[in-house]
């Protein structure tokens, strides 16, 4: 899956060896570190996603869905409140 926002990209994938993990991946480390402040941030030369992380699953949705939660209350830029109606 992968995660677009204003803070950062992410990759998360299954990790095959542990079914209750997913592994965390970035270009940056910030990127990780900004969803999952205390992760330990592992560097991987060899693959496309050089910053990588494995946490619990069950973690890992619990943040995303927090994030969520929370952006949904950001108003968009150049949005107006509409003009309430008089009900006659």
């Amino acid at each position: 899956m992968w995660l677009y926002t204003h803070k950062g990209f992410l990759s998360i994938v299954q990790d095959f060896k542990d079914e209750s993990l997913v592994i965390v991946r970035g270009k940056f480390k910030e990127d990780i570190q900004t969803y999952f402040p205390s992760a330990k941030v592992k560097i991987d030369t060899d693959t496309d996603y050089k910053f990588r992380t494995s946490l619990p699953k069950v973690e890992v949705a619990e943040r995303l869905w927090k994030y969520v939660l929370s952006e949904l209350n950001v108003r968009r830029w150049g949005r107006k409140k509409p003009k309430e109606k008089k009900i006659s």
